[in-house]
């Protein structure tokens, strides 16, 4: 590797660290060039060899996030019970042990859960037509129904809003997902 091809690299690394840190104090929306420059002891012009703005920025982190989030729950959208373990396991607060992950995840310019439901959609809505009376259409809504629900109360739940301590907690979640896929798609396991 270059000595170019190392500074470009510990450039990029600085300026994300930089982001991350102006991330855990406020959000994105507040986070200029100018003041990840100042923070990140870069010039302007350093700054925009690697992004055009602040907005790219978190784009990236909030695919490279997805990506991951999504190779760990790949399994989630073989079935329904892999669904509906997968979602709950999002919610415990240890899934998300990396502070700057979660900040990326909730922050409100990040789009990370959509990437994530996007990326799932169509596997999960072919399942379900497979085995259900149901309209490819209202398929799509109970997805998008489950998952904004889910990603709601994950959120919720990591923020404090919600407060789910107890295995009874989590029990109670499940059975709500569970049901209400139940009660709609008629020829679930």
């Amino acid at each position: 590797m270059s000595v170019a091809d190392r500074r470009f690299q510990f450039t990029e690394k600085i300026i994300r660290e930089a982001y991350l840190e102006m991330l855990a104090e406020m959000p994105a929306r507040r986070i200029t060039v100018t003041d990840l420059c100042r923070r990140a002891d870069l010039n302007r012009s350093t700054f925009y060899l690697h992004y055009q703005d602040c907005a790219e920025l978190l784009d990236v982190l909030s695919s490279e996030l997805a990506e991951r989030i999504f190779a760990r729950i790949s399994n989630m959208f073989r079935d329904e019970q892999s669904m509906q373990r997968n979602m709950i396991a999002m919610m415990n607060p240890d899934f998300f042990s990396n502070p700057n992950d979660w900040n990326i995840f909730i922050s409100e310019s990040s789009h990370c859960s959509e990437k994530i439901v996007a990326k799932a959609r169509d596997v999960t809505v072919a399942s379900w037509l497979e085995r259900s009376s149901l309209t490819e259409e209202q398929i799509h809504m109970l997805f998008t129904y489950v998952t904004n629900g889910c990603f709601a109360v994950t959120r919720a739940a990591h923020t404090g809003e919600l407060q789910m301590n107890s295995p009874e907690d989590y029990q109670l979640l499940y059975q709500m997902i569970s049901h209400g896929l139940h009660s709609l798609v008629e020829q679930l396991p």
